[in-house]
This record gives structure tokens, C-alpha cells and sequence, in this order.
């Protein structure tokens, strides 16, 4: 309801933008330069830049034409939408009248016939007869005719023969357009608009079903246009503002179905592939046909864009719906729409609708119905039958709505235990699940570790298990299950089974193809069993050493033999020992007591600080092998093991203090610290880096203490300055003659 609007609305403003590459806008544009470039002189240029009047069964001429050329009109609108649109062109060209000051005339059809007269001889009140030359109707008329009809009316002068002509109805003044102004005046013709080719291509990107030739649940391309040019009855193109109201009108939409139409197939398609329910369902051979028959761009139909995947309908409507109207359904999944999609007729179809009437279009309030008629047989069971009676056993505790058929029951009456079926009830009603469909099938493989990468080639494989289905011996106990179905609802045999069975996929193919098949296997496969072989190897070189592998006779593309990956992991650990191996050899075989008191974990820190120094290519070699005992023999800690202990003591010193400790203390530059050397680093950490950090966390560093003692003696200074000024302020003069005692008490 949110994606596909935003979506359409997305498309329809890159459409109509003229810098984005490729677009309507920049086409329109393009063709237009290109024409402009077609004429070589100025008079022709002119008589195709002159708005002449439309007529029915008559070849459009001037203004009309060249926009039918710029591919802005298409050549088989309408004569109704045509006249509208001159008279929209010609309210427009009265503002862009010619700068130089030329007014051009064209022949009116009265006015070819009065000349026509003319020329003969009849009606002239005896003047001579006219010059045999009669130019067109709507043609430009030019100086030498004006000047020859100044001549017959008696040696008059052109403006004599102009207004001779007007008031006689012969010529009528037209509407050119500079040929300087073409580009200006286009651009404030479709600002705001959509025109028809535009919206050709904004349907065909949003994988509306729409066709020439009209096919199996399409619309004809005729029937939308029409649709358009009434839409744009006023303006002559389509306001921006209103492709979704024009989407709800094609569509037959009404208030449920919300502000952009009635859901047609691609969008469809996409919902089934979001949800996960057939939604890649289809024939591949037909599908790849049909993408390369298809007239899209390459960019749009290449592999990398047919991504059947399950993200969001927002980030695929772009790539995925041109594609995904050229799919081409089974016939029971066809068949299913057609049950649910009403028929759908043009706004001039009056009476009944044929049976074979298209069925483009699905209400919104349908889809529900339509998902439960793909996912569930439409049988019809009586109310009141009960479980037993049809076989069914509950799967489990949990899910007790959901039931299975019992091979006790089922394999006795129907001759073939392995035929399973999958109900479950609602309220009162049983339901069948039809079968397992693609994304059932590549969710179960993933479970079991045999995920298919790429869901492309997982449509391919799924395709090859139906087929195989239909080959097996299986089929004789599938057939007497649907024999019943098959006959009530006359479904081709070919199309009742279209799914796998869950009885074939169980007990046939997944044991045939997974659980017995020991030549192959996934990456995640590979991964677990070099864990259990405790074969420890960087992730990076386990990637590199099964995407290497061969993949041939293999049941998909992303399993890999197991022969050659055996190969590949001894070819390469041939080159020294994994962390077990090395493990294995101190423990096992050489049994040295200095070594006995050392842990696992610090066998293992040994091992990688040894391979560090090669690369971490998970493997050392022999001569490495006696570095890592050297290095498990010496006494002391390296620089990991003094920050964990640091840590344990809850010491926070900075990490660069104590690695620059460690390194001025590891006088021979081992990265082992000894006791004589662990004495000095203690000494260090008394002396210099515990003060420091005692001084920080009173406040009282070196640094910190001069900033107090320039504030106490900022302070001082003020302090000082406010005494002086005080004093100077009670300052008393103090004359010779007085000097009493009393006065001088009071000073």
C-alpha cells in the first residue's frame, strides 16, 4: 500500500527529469536537436514550426507533425485528442509569436476551392483567370503567390492582395513558432505533464500489463491510450499529479483498493516473493525465453537484476517488475488468478464480456482469497468428518491444528506408504497444503546446511526434483492420492501435482540427494568436520580452500567434492602442523618435563605467536616448531600476559605507559620479560608511573599545579590592586593652620 505508490511516484520523477540518463524527458529532447538538424533552409524549417488544423483521413502537417516526430504525439492518437491538442497549441503560441515581426498565412479548404474556381474561370465577375498554380490547404503560402495575385486583381501590391485574399476567407493568418524558441516553448509545453510515450514507459517500468497484441490477461495498448487522451481532455497531456488517479481508472479500482489501483501480476509476483509462496514459480526455459524476446534494455533484463529473493518489495520494484511481467506462470497457478481476478473491459465496451475476456487486474481485498487457493487445494470436506476418517494424525503436541497423514492408515488403503499429505484445519474446515514450493524447498536445504546461494539456481534445482517426481515410481502411489481430486475437479494430470510432494521430498529425495549422498558437501558442512577433526585453520584460508574446489556432479553449484577437498586440506598442511598437530606433538611425543606444568591455552598463545611472525597462515613449519618450544621453556611474560594481569590487579595504567615499560625493561629484545627484568620494570612503575598517576588523580601534576598557583597569584594581584585604590579614595587635605589635636586624632 506504501512501497508500490512511493515507488511509481519515484519512477514517474526520474522519467520527467531531463538530467537523469536515459529518461523520457532527456529522449524527448534529444530527438528534437536531432530534428532541428534535418532541415536545410529556413523556409521549411518554418512551415514545420506553423500550427495547422487536423483533419480526419488527411497526413498531419506543421506543428502537429513535428511533434508526432519528437515522438511528443503518437501518430495513432486519436483525431478528437489531435484537434484538442492544436487548440491548446494555439492558445500557447499566441504568447510566442515570431520576434522578427513575419506573419506567415496558410490556405483555409474554403479558400482552395474559391481558388480552384478560380483558376477555371468561374467566378471571377470578368477578370482574367488565375494562375494554374494553387498552393494546398494549410500549406504556408509565400511571396510569389502574393505577388501574382496582386498582378490579376489589377497591378495592386502585395498588402493590396493580402487583405484582397482575407476578406475574400482564402488565407487566414497562422501561428509559427521561432525556430529559437523550440526547445523553450517544448519545455513549458510538458512542464508539469505527462505525455503519452512518457507514460508508455513509466508502465512498461513498473511492469504493467499492457501489449500491443493484446495476449492472455493483458490490455490493449489501444484501450489505455484512449484512456489517456480522455484523461487529458483539458490540458492535452496528463497532469503529474494524476498517474494514480489514471492507474485507479485503468484498473477499475475503487476505495479498497487503495491510491494506486488494483494489483496487477509483476507486483503480484513481487507480494508472493516477500511472503514466500511461489513467488519464484514458473517455467525457466519460458522465463529465459521470454527475457530475451523481451524489448526491455539489457540493463534491466540481465541475470544480475533477476534476484528472486525475499528483501523488501521497496528496494526490488525498480529492477525486478519489467522482468517480472514476462514470467510466465504454470497453468494451474494461471488458472488460480483467473478464479479470483474479475474480467476487465475498456470504458467503450458495452453488453456482456466474452468468457475469454482478460483478467488483468486483482482487488486488493482478493489477495488473501488468492494466497489460500495457491497454498491449499480447494477441496471441499464435509464439516462434521473427523481426522481419523481421513487418515490424519496431529504433527505434534504444539501444532495441533495441523495434521498428517498416517502411513498405518494411508499405506493399506492406497497401496504406498510413502505418500504423504499435509492438512490443517480451520475452525471446522480441513484444508490441503498443495505441496512443497521453491521457498519451502531451499528453506529446508538451508536448514540442513545445503543452502543454494544463489535462489536462481535453486528455482533450477527445484524444477529437476518436480520432474524427477513425475519419473519415479512414487508416481504410482501420488496418482491413486489425487485420482479423486483429479476426477471431482478435472485438473490435467500434468498440473495436479505442480509441487513436490512432502512423501516424495521426505522419503525419497532428501535421502537420495542429501542424507546418502557422502560425495559432496556445503561450506558449513566443511566447517563443522574440520572442527571436529580439530583441524584449526583461519576462516579466511578454510573459505579460500572450498571456494577452489570442483563443483562437478555436484547436486548445485554451491556444494563442493569431497574428494578434492580432501586434497586440497593435506596438500595444504603438508607444509608444517596446525595448532592440534602441534599440541599432539608436545603432549604426545616428546613428553619433555619442563613442559608438563604448561597449560593447553598457553600451548595455544605459543602456537600463534609463532604462526604471527609467518602471517597467520595457520600452520608452522618444522623449523618453527622448535622456536614454539623454546618459547613455552622460557621463563617470564610476554606483553599480553602482563596487560591481564594488570587487569585482574585492577592497575589502570595507560596502555602506551606500559608497553613503553616493557620495552625499555626487555633488555634483549625477546619479548619475554624475566624476573631481573620484571624487578626493573617494578622500579620504573615505583618511581615514575605511580607518582604520576598518584599527582593526576589528586590533581595535583606538574601541569595542574601551575595552573593554581597563576590563579592564587592572579587573585593576589587583584586583591592588592583593589587595597590601593581604596586608600586613594579617603584620602584628606589638610591646611597649615590647623593642627589641633582633635583634628588630627580624626584624620
Amino acid at each position: 500500500e506504501k512501497c508500490v505508490p512511493d515507488e511509481i511516484s519515484k519512477q514517474q520523477r526520474l522519467m520527467l527529469d531531463e538530467h537523469s540518463v536515459g529518461s523520457a524527458m532527456q529522449k524527448l529532447f534529444e530527438d528534437l536537436r536531432r530534428w532541428k538538424g534535418t532541415f536545410d533552409n529556413d523556409f521549411t524549417l518554418t512551415e514545420a514550426l506553423t500550427l495547422t488544423p487536423a483533419k480526419e483521413k488527411q497526413q498531419d502537417t506543421g506543428l502537429l507533425k513535428t511533434l508526432i516526430a519528437v515522438r511528443l504525439v503518437d501518430p495513432s492518437a486519436s483525431l478528437n485528442y489531435k484537434q484538442n491538442l492544436v487548440r491548446k497549441l494555439e492558445r500557447r503560441l499566441h504568447q510566442w509569436k515570431s520576434e522578427d515581426g513575419h506573419v506567415y498565412y496558410f490556405v483555409t479548404d474554403h479558400g482552395y476551392k474559391k481558388l480552384r474556381d478560380w483558376a477555371e474561370g468561374r467566378g471571377l465577375h470578368g477578370r482574367e483567370r488565375l494562375m494554374s498554380r494553387i498552393p494546398a490547404a494549410g500549406s504556408i503560402v509565400d511571396l510569389d503567390f502574393f505577388q501574382g495575385v496582386a498582378k490579376h486583381i489589377g497591378d495592386k501590391t502585395v498588402e493590396d492582395a493580402k487583405d484582397f485574399l482575407r476578406k475574400e476567407g482564402i488565407i487566414r493568418e497562422n501561428l509559427s513558432l521561432d525556430s529559437g524558441d523550440t526547445e523553450d516553448f517544448v519545455r513549458e509545453l510538458v512542464e508539469g505533464f505527462v505525455w503519452w510515450g512518457a507514460l508508455k514507459e513509466l508502465l512498461i517500468g513498473i511492469g504493467f500489463p499492457m501489449s500491443a497484441q493484446a495476449g492472455k490477461n493483458e490490455v490493449p495498448e489501444e484501450d489505455v491510450m484512449r484512456a489517456f487522451e480522455l484523461a487529458s481532455i483539458r490540458d492535452g497531456f496528463l497532469p503529474e499529479d494524476q498517474v494514480l488517479d489514471f492507474l485507479c481508472k485503468i484498473t477499475k479500482a475503487d476505495i479498497a483498493d487503495g491510491c494506486a489501483g488494483r494489483i496487477w501480476k509483476a507486483q503480484m509476483i513481487l507480494l508472493m516473493q516477500s511472503v514466500g509462496i511461489c513467488g519464484t514459480l514458473g517455467d525457466v526455459e519460458r522465463m529465459e525465453t521470454a527475457r530475451s524476446n523481451s524489448d526491455l534494455p539489457m540493463t534491466v533484463v540481465s541475470e544480475e537484476d533477476v534476484n528472486f529473493s525475499s528483501e523488501p518489495a521497496a528496494q526490488l520494484i525498480s529492477q525486478e517488475l519489467p522482468v517480472l511481467a514476462k514470467r510466465i506462470w504454470p497453468d494451474w497457478l494461471e488458472q488460480v488468478w483467473n478464479e479470483v481476478a474479475p474480467q476487465w473491459s475498456s470504458e467503450v465496451d458495452i453488453g456482456p464480456l466474452p468468457p475469454n475476456a482478460p483478467r488483468p487486474f486483482m482487488p486488493k481485498r482478493e489477495i488473501h482469497n488468492f494466497f489460500q487457493r495457491v497454498a491449499f487445494y480447494p477441496r471441499v470436506i464435509p464439516e462434521r468428518t473427523s481426522a481419523h476418517s481421513l487418515g490424519l494424525v496431529p504433527v505434534d503436541e504444539v501444532y495441533d491444528n495441523w495434521f498428517i497423514t498416517d502411513p498405518k492408515l494411508t499405506g493399506s488403503r492406497r497401496g504406498n506408504a510413502n505418500v504423504v499429505t499435509l492438512w490443517t484445519r480451520r475452525s471446522k474446515t480441513f484444508m490441503q497444503i498443495r505441496g512443497i514450493w521453491p521457498e519451502v524447498f531451499l528453506a529446508i536445504l538451508s536448514k540442513m546446511d545445503n543452502e543454494v546461494g544463489d535462489n536462481l539456481a535453486g528455482n533450477v534445482l527445484y524444477t529437476e526434483a518436480a520432474k524427477n517426481q513425475s519419473k519415479d515410481k512414487y508416481k504410482e502411489g501420488l496418482d491413486r492420492e489425487h485420482h479423486d481430486f483429479e476426477s471431482q475437479n478435472h485438473v490435467p494430470e500434468e498440473d495436479s501435482r505442480m509441487l513436490l510432494d512432502i512423501g516424495y521430498l521426505e522419503n525419497i529425495w532428501l535421502k537420495k540427494n542429501i542424507v546418502e549422498e557422502t560425495r559432496a558437501c556445503s561450506l558449513k558442512v566443511y566447517k563443522a568436520v574440520l572442527k571436529r577433526a580439530e583441524i584449526s585453520l583461519p576462516d579466511v584460508v578454510v573459505d579460500a580452500l572450498w571456494y577452489s574446489g570442483d563443483s562437478e556432479g555436484c547436486l548445485h553449484p554451491y556444494l563442493r567434492r569431497v574428494e578434492d577437498l580432501e586434497e586440497r586440506v593435506v596438500m595444504y598442511l603438508c607444509r608444517g602442523m596446525c595448532c592440534e598437530s602441534a599440541l599432539s606433538l608436545v603432549r604426545d611425543k616428546l613428553q619433555l618435563p619442563t613442559l608438563k606444568g604448561i597449560t593447553d591455552e598457553d600451548l595455544r598463545i605459543a602456537f600463534e605467536r609463532v604462526d604471527e611472525k609467518t602471517g597467520k597462515v595457520g600452520f608452522i613449519e618444522p623449523n618453527e616448531v622448535v622456536e614454539m618450544i623454546l618459547l613455552l621453556a622460557q621463563k617470564g611474560m610476554d606483553f599480553k600476559v602482563l596487560q591481564s594481569a594488570f587487569k585482574r590487579l585492577k592497575l589502570r595504567f595507560p596502555e602506551q605507559s606500559v608497553k613503553t615499560a616493557f620495552l625499555m625493561t626487555d633488555t634483549n629484545s625477546d619479548d619475554i620479560v624475566v624476573m631481573s627484568e620484571w624487578l626493573g620494570m617494578v622500579d620504573y612503575f615505583i618511581d615514575v608511573l605511580i607518582p604520576n598517576q598518584v599527582l593526576r588523580l589528586m590533581q595535583m601534576a606538574p601541569e595542574q599545579i601551575m595552573i593554581k598557583l597563576f590563579a592564587m597569584l592572579a587573585g593576589l594581584l587583584v586583591v592588592c590592586l583593589f587595597i590601593f585604590l581604596s586608600l586613594g579614595a579617603f584620602e584628606v587635605a589638610v591646611e597649615k593652620n590647623t593642627a589641633g589635636a582633635g583634628a588630627s586624632m580624626l584624620r
